[in-house]
């Protein structure tokens, strides 16, 4: 091979090969992170007081996360809604639940049930 058809053909490569560098992306710029908190809301609580039962439906503003729940004073923890609480002791009570999404950011501000599981009134015998 003669050196002008060598250098023709390093000259045609040499283009090609600025050519694809054009075309190929070097790299994508990360996609910003996400630092919004989800907000959470409670849709529908029901209260069985005869049962001593309380179930919470509650949503989230952003899909693919989870949720934290706590009554009371009980430990924090994963919860799906419905979420059911049985055998609660008689009088006030409070759930909060939380929303997670998927990058961790936790809402701030809680949603929050107050509820009463009233004690049964007495029955009075008639003495005889």
């Amino acid at each position: 091979m003669g050196d002008r058809r060598r250098k023709r053909l390093a000259g045609s490569l040499a283009a090609a090969l600025a050519a694809l560098v054009l075309l190929v992306p070097l790299g994508r710029a990360a996609a910003p992170a996400d630092v919004t908190a989800p907000q959470t809301k409670i849709l529908e609580r029901s209260v069985k007081p005869g049962k001593r039962q309380a179930t919470f439906n509650f949503t989230s503003s952003e899909a693919g996360g989870g949720f934290r729940c706590r009554l009371d004073s009980r430990p924090l923890g994963a919860c799906n809604p419905p979420k059911t609480y049985s055998r609660l002791a008689y009088g006030k009570h409070v759930f909060r639940v939380a929303a997670v999404d998927s990058a961790g950011n936790t809402d701030p501000s809680a949603a929050v049930a107050r509820f009463t599981i009233p004690k049964p009134k007495a029955r009075h015998r008639n003495a005889d």
